[in-house]
């Protein structure tokens, strides 16, 4: 066990498991966090991003990412200086120790990461903590942490700092570009990649709040880069078929029709209103989801008003293009393109919704965001 002299008695079990009487946000850490699947996604992106062989965790706490990354065939460490926490340590890997102490043998670990720790490092051991760190570290470095003027910390400076120093162990509380301008006075570098996690805080703040760090300028953080890219569009993928799984369900029973397409021939729904049936566009969310079989499949909308006759005086359109699947889009009328005259949202009595394919069937629902359906049964 190495530690400093710093008297870290503030974490007890108290803070872990009754937070609000130490300023803090945890309530049955212990628990909480062996069933927390932001605690497991941290370890699965650990390891889609870097895929490191051996990695240490700063103030791990528990250890239940130690532990994850351990099941996951990666040898983790973690250290920790609240010796309650390593007391109940999910893992024999989790070590007693503060940052600026490391009990570990230069370059010994491929990837150096925290997950809301390096706030709590004092004042004057914080240089000496950058350093081990860095020492010990052979590749890269991930931190998640509070920064000002990154979201959800991007309020007024001095009103987020009073906010988060309830809890009396954030001492560092600074901008981006001074924790990378300090972490490169130790030799490292900043690495151009943002790691995403589908299982985020409700402020989103691991993936937004956080900085990755290479320890050579040699080294090449292409990979890194590529892959934290990909995990982004992939979840970005999961995401909106999540959304859309979640509109259609809220969809079923809601007033919907049917379109088939053959040989690219335009076809469209049309829905025309009496005049006590006019529409009202202005300051509604529109959903639209469309579940279809065949090829990608090129749609339209178009809404806008008859007059004298006319059919579309005035009109404005919203294209998408569908693939076979599922597919939902949320749009206002300020993502419409006038098409003809100068619509008035207030006033709609005409709905056209239509596409072309060289073949293909769907089931269309087209709804507000309080669920009154613009398309009639058909």
């Amino acid at each position: 066990m190495i530690r400093t002299e710093q008297d870290y008695s503030y974490f007890d079990e108290a803070y872990f498991e009754v937070g609000a009487t130490k300023g803090t946000a945890y309530s049955n850490y212990r628990d909480s966090a062996r069933v927390s699947r932001t605690y497991a996604e941290i370890a699965d992106a650990v390891i889609e991003v870097f895929h490191p062989s051996r990695v240490l965790e700063i103030g791990c706490a528990t250890g239940i990412i130690v532990k994850h990354l351990n099941a996951r065939g990666c040898e983790a460490w973690g250290i920790d200086v609240s010796e309650w926490a390593v007391s109940q340590a999910e893992h024999s890997n989790v070590k007693l120790a503060s940052a600026d102490a490391l009990p570990f043998r230069d370059r010994h670990f491929d990837l150096v990461f925290s997950c809301h720790s390096l706030e709590h490092i004092p004042d004057h051991a914080f240089i000496k903590a950058l350093a081990e760190m860095t020492r010990v570290s052979s590749a890269f470095q991930f931190h998640m942490l509070p920064i000002l003027g990154v979201a959800p910390y991007d309020g007024q400076p001095d009103v987020v700092k009073q906010a988060l120093r309830r809890d009396p162990t954030h001492h560092q509380l600074h901008p981006h570009p001074w924790w990378i301008k300090q972490f490169a006075s130790c030799g490292n570098f900043a690495v151009d990649a943002a790691i995403l996690f589908r299982h985020d805080t409700a402020q989103v703040e691991l993936s937004s709040s956080q900085f990755v760090l290479k320890r050579h300028r040699s080294i090449d953080d292409v990979p890194v880069v590529r892959r934290s890219a990909e995990r982004a569009r992939r979840l970005f993928r999961e995401a909106v078929k999540e959304r859309a799984e979640m509109a259609a369900q809220g969809a079923q029973g809601k007033l919907g029709r049917r379109l088939e397409f053959l040989d690219r021939t335009w076809k469209d729904i049309e829905r025309r209103l009496e005049p006590h049936e006019q529409l009202d566009l202005r300051n509604r969310t529109l959903r639209l989801v469309t579940v279809h079989e065949g090829e990608p499949c090129n749609l339209r909308l178009a809404v806008g008003e008859d007059a004298a006759g006319v059919s579309f005086a005035s009109a404005a359109e919203y294209f998408v293009q569908a693939s076979p699947g599922l597919n939902y889009y949320e749009f206002t009328t300020d993502n419409m393109r006038t098409l003809r005259g100068s619509p008035d949202f207030a006033r709609i009595n005409h709905v056209c919704f239509g596409g072309e394919a060289q073949h293909c069937s769907m089931s269309v629902y087209l709804f507000d965001q309080h669920g009154e359906s613009l398309l009639e049964c058909g």
